[in-house]
């Protein structure tokens, strides 16, 4: 059931704020009885906004799940984005908004059933003339989110309070725990010395991403992503330039882990494992025209992007994200194949995948994750010890030369034109050791070897 955010309006007087409680009541109802067991205390949450109220302007939105935004060039497609929509977004990008220095944006809902990755991180849009979509810190992931069932990260409630000021944090917080709420509650900090915060025009945009990927059960993926989750936008009546207590500028957790995967045995098996694929393809009759090793995508943080003016395109310090250095063309008579480690069998990654894209990083609608990498590289190199670790993905326009490839993506010239070239990019999520991203120079980066009939 989906409430319009049209019917909402901001309470003006105590009985338009009874109605817009009762909605809020009747959205969350709605969604606590369709997420596994999860309770949220709707009437507690329903007082302290409106104890709140007396101090801030509220503007009710929604959370939502958008399937386009998975989309967009160099998005995840494995992943879906959830995004905070208000009604007064009209005059900026959907998905975008305005926040004073000591103004905020509050989610309270349920965490998402058991997956394998989860995330909420606000982002700035347009800083000043450029536009930037560069994150603001940290992402606030299912290691380090506080919920209210300590332990606990799948179906259970938690509240996210995006702002830039402590006191507001502070302010929310102690209304939320004043009617019951009293566990659960985070801070996305918004670091205003590196923003431009007000409500005008040309002040800087936000944007919240919450990335949801690989759900265990299919249907309750299906069940969370497609309701839409209320989001309440707070301003306050006083009016500030800067913030009460402003928050910093974060450091950003260490990628750095004890553990790598640039040891003596990853990197010989690794090479065994790329020749038995040459040699592979050799007896079919290839001849190798190309053998390209990836690099880091994206260096740089949201933080260098906003001092630049550069379009860092949604990074995510929880991703290290790897390409294919040089494209290559998917002649008819081609085979391209994409070997390298499965991060997350190696303790690197919670998920990692591989997704195909075209030069212009426009998603092709083909990929695989490791949940479909095991055995794909044991069709090259049985003998390889541990040759699960590794992964192969070959792809063709047409995969009838060897029937029996475990993972052979066949790609059509609607999907990709002949004459544009293949761009594989791959994704490590959340290193478990570090609870953010994988270190690159721990990471054995993948290859792409590109073969033609000889």
């Amino acid at each position: 059931r989906k409430l319009s955010r049209s019917t909402i309006d901001l309470p003006r007087n105590s009985m338009l704020f009874g109605l817009l409680g009762q909605l809020l009541l009747l959205m969350l109802v709605c969604v606590e009885n369709s997420v596994l067991s999860c309770t949220l205390d709707t009437t507690g949450f329903r007082h302290a906004i409106k104890q709140l109220s007396a101090n801030y302007d509220l503007e009710p939105g929604v959370m939502k799940f958008e399937t386009g935004n998975s989309s967009h060039a160099g998005a995840n497609p494995s992943s879906l984005y959830g995004t905070y929509i208000f009604n007064h977004t009209h005059t900026l990008k959907r998905g975008e908004w305005h926040l004073g220095a000591s103004d905020a944006v509050v989610f309270y809902g349920c965490t998402p059933p058991p997956l394998k990755y989860y995330s909420f991180r606000s982002y700035v849009g347009r800083h000043g003339i450029h536009e930037v979509f560069a994150s603001l810190g940290d992402s606030l992931n299912q290691l380090v989110i506080n919920t209210t069932v300590p332990g606990k990260l799948f179906g259970v409630p938690t509240v996210v309070i995006t702002t830039a000021d402590y006191a507001t944090y502070n302010t929310i917080s102690s209304a939320l725990n004043g009617n019951g709420i009293k566990s659960g509650i985070n801070l996305d900090g918004i670091p205003s010395a590196l923003v431009n915060m007000g409500n005008h025009i040309r002040d800087d945009t936000f944007l919240m991403l919450y990335r949801v990927a690989l759900f265990d059960n299919k249907q309750q993926g299906k069940d969370y992503t497609n309701k839409e989750y209320p989001i309440f936008r707070l301003t306050s009546k006083t009016q500030r330039t800067k913030p009460l207590l402003p928050v910093p500028v974060p450091h950003l957790r260490s990628r750095v882990a004890k553990e790598t995967e640039k040891n003596a045995q990853d990197i010989e098996e690794f090479e065994a494992v790329a020749t038995s694929v040459s040699n592979y393809f050799a007896k079919q009759g290839f001849t190798l025209r190309e053998n390209s090793t990836a690099k880091p995508a994206k260096r740089e943080s949201g933080f260098s992007c906003i001092k630049h003016g550069r379009n860092c395109l949604g990074d995510n310090h929880d991703a290290a994200y790897i390409a294919d250095v040089v494209p290559m063309l998917l002649e008819e008579d081609a085979a391209i194949i994409f070997m390298g480690v499965n991060h997350f069998k190696l303790r690197q990654a919670v998920y990692s995948n591989m997704e195909l894209y075209n030069i212009g990083l426009d998603a092709i609608g083909h990929g695989a994750n490791n949940l479909q990498f095991a055995g794909t590289a044991t069709h090259f190199a049985p003998s390889v010890t541990n040759v699960d670790n590794f992964f192969t993905i070959v792809v063709s326009r047409d995969c009838s030369f060897d029937p029996t490839l475990p993972l052979c993506i066949q790609v059509n010239k609607t999907e990709l034109p002949m004459d544009l070239p293949l761009v594989g990019l791959a994704r490590a999520y959340l290193n478990p050791q570090t609870k953010t991203g994988p270190d690159y120079n721990q990471l054995l980066l993948f290859r792409g070897l590109h073969f033609r009939k000889a």
